[in-house]
């Protein structure tokens, strides 16, 4: 999955992230287990930076991230979870997160609820 080979053995970090009692996001986070053990995340209080930061103070510093933006049809879960008709529109971004030696140490699969906004500002040179 986006680097993380399939023979390797990932630790998955499935969250629910809610605005009070409104869910606002589903997140999948897919990590190696050598690094998940390393940084804690099994840890379901992520700190100050999440897990990110963990990462960089166990030495697994993200210094590139890719994200891919794709739509697709709302599962049943997720239409139920997000009060939504089955095969409603939904974005889905792909988090990949990889050190200054190029190896793949997170994987996010964030599903946000209907109604968010992206906003990105890249550097430009």
């Amino acid at each position: 999955m986006c680097g993380i080979e399939a023979t390797d053995q990932t630790v998955i970090r499935a969250r629910h992230m809610y605005d009070g009692e409104r869910l606002v996001q589903l997140a999948d986070s897919y990590v190696p287990v050598d690094v998940a053990e390393a940084a804690g995340v099994e840890n379901p209080g992520p700190g100050l930076g999440g897990i990110i930061s963990r990462m960089r103070d166990a030495g697994f510093e993200q210094t590139e991230a890719i994200e891919e933006i794709t739509l697709y049809a709302a599962t049943s879960v997720e239409a139920e979870a997000f009060g939504v008709e089955v095969g409603s529109n939904l974005l889905q971004i792909t988090h990949t997160g990889y050190t200054k030696t190029g190896r793949a140490v997170e994987v996010t699969v964030h599903r946000p609820s209907p109604g968010w906004v992206l906003r990105y500002s890249p550097p430009i040179s």
